[in-house]
């Protein structure tokens, strides 16, 4: 994952780190959601190995400070949202199934990167296999 932050952030590429879920995740993350807080440390680490969904954790200065779940499903295309010569009504897509950023680290753009993340690694996997 590349890192690119906004002017005036209080960190530098150089203090992150980003790799997909391999464990249970380190405890001490809060993003103030109760949810989603409960989704990293009771299914995140289970559903990857489940190969149900991938988590990928973005860490700072060795604190887990936010994380984004891709997985595939499906989405209904309407008429106007076809391209020329797909004829299915229903096709892949690949979702962000859960994104949080721990609340020391939010307001710096974390949120961003983590759906820039997703938006990237879709390009590039979409040229491999078909979704949407």
């Amino acid at each position: 994952m590349e890192f690119e932050f906004p002017p005036g952030t209080p960190w530098v590429p150089d203090d992150m780190e980003a790799c997909a879920i391999d464990r249970q995740p380190p405890a001490g993350f809060d993003c103030g959601r109760e949810s989603q807080n409960r989704f990293l440390y009771a299914r995140a680490w289970r559903d990857a190995k489940a190969a149900v969904s991938m988590t990928h954790l973005v860490f700072i200065k060795g604190l887990l400070a936010g994380y984004v779940t891709l997985m595939m499903d499906r989405i209904a295309l309407g008429p106007d949202e076809k391209p020329k010569g797909v004829t299915w009504r229903l096709v892949p897509a690949l979702k962000i199934a859960q994104l949080a950023v721990d609340h020391r680290f939010a307001g710096h753009g974390l949120g961003q990167l983590l759906v820039g993340f997703a938006i990237g690694f879709a390009r590039t996997a979409s040229r491999s296999m078909g979704w949407r």
